[in-house]
C-alpha cells in the first residue's frame, strides 16, 4: 500500500478558465449574439434547442449584405 503525501491547501495554486478547461476536457467559444458589421468572421449563435434534457447551441460566422439604393450603400448584418 502506497503512503499518500500531506496535501497542504495552502500552496494550492487558482486555476485560470483556460487551465481548468484543458482538465476537465472542455472547450470554450466565445461567440456573439448579435451580428454587426465590426463583428464580420466571429463566432455567432445561429440557433438553440432543448429536448428536455441537453442544451444545443449551433454557432455560425456572422457575415454582411450589402446592397446599394440609388447613392446610399446599406448593410444586413445576419449569423450564417
Amino acid at each position: 500500500m502506497k503512503k499518500l503525501k500531506k496535501f497542504v491547501l495552502n500552496d494550492a495554486k487558482v486555476l485560470s478558465r483556460d487551465e481548468l478547461a484543458l482538465v476537465e476536457g472542455s472547450i470554450c467559444i466565445d461567440a456573439v449574439d448579435n451580428c454587426t458589421e465590426s463583428t464580420i468572421g466571429k463566432a455567432c449563435i445561429l440557433s438553440t434547442s432543448y429536448d428536455g434534457t441537453h442544451s444545443t447551441v449551433t454557432l455560425g460566422t456572422c457575415m454582411v449584405k450589402y446592397t446599394q439604393v440609388g447613392s446610399r450603400i446599406l448593410y444586413d448584418a445576419f449569423c450564417g
